[in-house]
């Protein structure tokens, strides 16, 4: 990993405005990019916008739109994380995508669907990390940060960071209380930054999105949050990273945990039923 100032900005994002989106996008890249941002996280959903009822136009990950948060990214000398709804494969998917110089280099696609989501959008497949000037780079979608197994599936994969965006009708004080409950722990079990953002504002169709930003290092600690519609910078130092994981350490409060698990006792892990009931066979098919 390399050092890395973070922006993450709580976009008010028109659900099918997508022309209007992308003025507001450009907006946000260009102030991160004024207070130095290497990298800008922006919300689940931001360029077309997010709504549940089947009528959300999709564009295709290749196509003009997001040609433009490359150019725009581009343009103003920094890596973006962005969402859409992504059209392909003959559905829709909730997707983020990374451009970094002009291209996407990569993109994940919501693999834990919400219950209205799951009439509407296909899920996702993979749990994969993608590579950045700034290091490993790995996404869990809005309630998908109550999953600690992605977490866990990213950071075996490298990931230096984690980025969560999100498109949450949660009041502010209660997104606040959610995030600063299970983020600090998916930072420090695994041993990553995560950064967290949400959609503010109403989305045109009558949801109002609560809004939300924040950091936390690979402990846990905060960096920065705010959760009153503000953008927020923090600084990622790459030394940090590297002092938790070396495998020699002087005290308990500097353990990287990821080299000391025993995953021949995990079984039940990917062997339990999926409404949660009493785990079947390990081996089970």
């Amino acid at each position: 990993m390399r050092d890395c100032r973070l922006a993450c900005v709580p976009l008010p994002c028109t659900a099918g405005d997508i022309a209007g989106n992308l003025r507001r996008l450009e907006a946000a890249v260009m102030a991160a990019a004024d207070r130095d941002s290497d990298l800008v996280l922006l919300p689940e959903a931001c360029l077309t916008g997010y709504a549940t009822d089947g009528d959300l136009p999709a564009v295709a990950l290749d196509g003009p739109e997001v040609r433009q948060v490359c150019r725009i990214g581009q343009d103003c000398g920094v890596t973006v994380a962005a969402g859409t709804a992504e059209k392909a494969d003959g559905g829709v998917y909730l997707t983020q995508f990374l451009a970094e110089d002009g291209a996407v280099i990569g993109s994940y696609r919501k693999t834990h669907l919400g219950e209205r989501e799951q009439k509407v959008f296909r899920a996702g497949g993979r749990l994969n990390v993608i590579g950045s000037k700034f290091g490993k780079i790995g996404f869990q979608l809005c309630w998908e940060a109550h999953f600690p197994e992605i977490t866990r599936c990213l950071a075996l994969q490298g990931a230096d960071l984690v980025l969560m965006p999100t498109a949450s009708g949660l009041a502010p004080a209660r997104r606040a209380e959610v995030w600063n409950r299970i983020l600090p722990a998916r930072a420090d079990d695994n041993t990553v930054f995560v950064a967290a953002v949400n959609q503010c504002g109403d989305n045109g169709r009558g949801l109002v999105l609560g809004g939300g930003a924040t950091v936390f290092d690979p402990r846990g600690g905060l960096l920065a949050a705010d959760y009153c519609g503000q953008a927020v910078v923090a600084d990622l130092k790459a030394a940090r990273l590297a002092e938790l994981r070396q495998h020699g350490y002087a005290s308990m409060k500097n353990v990287y945990y990821l080299p000391r698990r025993r995953p021949e006792l995990y079984g039940p892990l990917v062997a339990a039923k999926k409404d949660g009931g009493t785990p079947g066979p390990v081996c089970q098919r």
